[in-house]
């Protein structure tokens, strides 16, 4: 859900001991593939609601490389905070979140591409916890963030496979 919806073509669940080419693991996985963006022009969009902003803006920079650009903040504690008591936040949990990507695509040739991806999220949640002494406050506070890039290589050879390699650095915190 970090993720614009509209940079994604698809998403798949492989629900557990799925093969070697995903790392063999036990548990499970969701693989989602991102969107071919549009080769000309420049598109975009901005939204408003109660609960938070976004924005995505993509551009052809030339006939064969694109960019996107996209983000989200919430502000349903701000919007609450104005039209409410200000322990509501207290009482029933309000996220702040905001997350942001950056995807350039590149065509190196015939059926063979070069993806550049940057991803980061940052999840703040502060709540109060009932305690058996009224006078007693306690509260959980989480915070959870990652940053990810990766580059992604594609190409489709004349006998019809194919080649993907996908190198990755993150952090989480």
């Amino acid at each position: 859900s970090t993720i614009n919806s509209d940079l994604i073509k698809s998403i798949e669940l492989l629900p557990g001991a799925f093969g070697a080419e995903a790392g063999r693991g036990i548990g499970g996985l969701v693989e989602a593939e991102t969107r071919g963006l549009p080769r000309e022009g420049t598109h975009g969009y901005v939204a408003l609601d109660v609960i938070d902003a976004s924005a995505l803006v993509s551009t052809a920079l030339s006939p064969s490389a694109r960019i996107a650009v996209a983000g989200r903040r919430s502000h349903l504690g701000d919007v609450l905070s104005r039209i409410t008591s200000e322990d509501v936040g207290e009482f029933v949990p309000i996220p702040q979140y905001y997350d942001g990507q950056i995807l350039a695509q590149i065509d190196l040739g015939k059926d063979e591409q070069l993806e550049l991806a940057a991803l980061g999220s940052d999840d703040q949640l502060t709540r109060a916890i009932d305690a058996a002494d009224p006078a007693e406050v306690r509260r959980q506070d989480s915070h959870d963030r990652y940053y990810r890039g990766f580059v992604r290589y594609t190409r489709i050879l004349d006998d019809g496979s194919s080649v993907l390699v996908v190198p990755s650095i993150g952090w989480d915190g």
